[in-house]
């Protein structure tokens, strides 16, 4: 599946904005676009907020996986765009 990455906000160099607030970031899979926001980047882990929920990725050797206390677990396509968009804003 082709998956391609947008940044919302135009010249955006740090993942928060003026005033501490947080970028809206985009995931593209190709016929959805997934909105998110990032509260936590770090090597190890990456935690967002999407529609309301919160969800955190741990990294597991080369990929990415859900954290065991996440609420909802989200698609495997989806952790890898959402995690390559917040890590290319940082």
């Amino acid at each position: 599946m082709l998956c391609r990455a947008l940044i919302v906000s135009k010249g955006v160099n740090s993942i928060f904005a003026a005033m501490n607030q947080p970028v809206r970031l985009e995931a593209n899979t190709g016929n959805r676009i997934f909105y998110f926001t990032v509260d936590k980047l770090t090597e190890n882990e990456v935690s967002i907020m999407m529609y309301n929920a919160s969800y955190t990725f741990i990294r597991t050797g080369a990929s990415w996986t859900n954290h065991v206390l996440n609420k909802f677990i989200m698609a495997q396509h989806l952790i890898n765009e959402v995690v390559a968009v917040a890590q290319k804003a940082q």
